[in-house]
């Protein structure tokens, strides 16, 4: 049950300055920390350890902030902290490859790569993270309709990322 430690506390404060400017793709802007709570809230929900819980606040930190490495996390938060955040971390390809479609497609393969060797905690974020998003999209798919779903270059691909996660989650909670 989460409790607000003074390393959750600091880990909320640190998380909400990282990402202060981003927001989520939603016609309300909605801003992007509330993504990171709603996961660490689902990760408490299964009674997720404080590690895993602040591992969820910073999923998205090493791959969405600039400048923000994986020896800054471990700095901030720990080693365990960090080391969950790099199995859910999307390797990101520089390529000299045009295609956009085709860069995304190259960069989510990467993540599932990266997911099926990361650890049981790893698993754990993704699955809370791609929840979160199912949640939030089909609360904005209600709100603005079609529009929406402009956001996204493919909901197919989408769908079919998240089918993949799933995949790998269910092969590794059957172990």
């Amino acid at each position: 049950m989460l409790t607000l430690t003074p390393r959750v506390h600091s880990a909320l404060e640190l998380s909400a300055r990282l990402h202060k400017e981003q927001v989520r793709k939603d016609i309300l802007k909605t801003p992007y920390f509330t993504h990171l709570v709603g996961v660490m809230l689902l990760l408490n929900e299964g009674e997720a350890d404080e590690d895993t819980l602040i591992a969820g606040l910073f999923h998205d930190s090493i791959e969405d902030v600039a400048g923000y490495t994986y020896e800054k996390l471990k700095e901030d938060c720990g080693v365990e902290v960090a080391n969950i955040v790099l199995g859910v971390t999307e390797i990101r390809e520089v390529s000299i490859v045009e295609d956009r479609t085709l860069r995304w497609l190259t960069n989510k393969e990467n993540y599932l790569n990266n997911l099926r060797s990361s650890s049981d905690k790893s698993v754990l974020v993704s699955t809370a993270d791609k929840t979160h998003n199912l949640i939030t999209l089909m609360g904005n798919y209600k709100l603005e309709g079609d529009e929406f779903l402009k956001h996204f270059s493919s909901m197919k691909n989408t769908l079919w990322f998240n089918d993949e996660v799933e995949k790998i989650v269910m092969e590794r909670l059957d172990n």
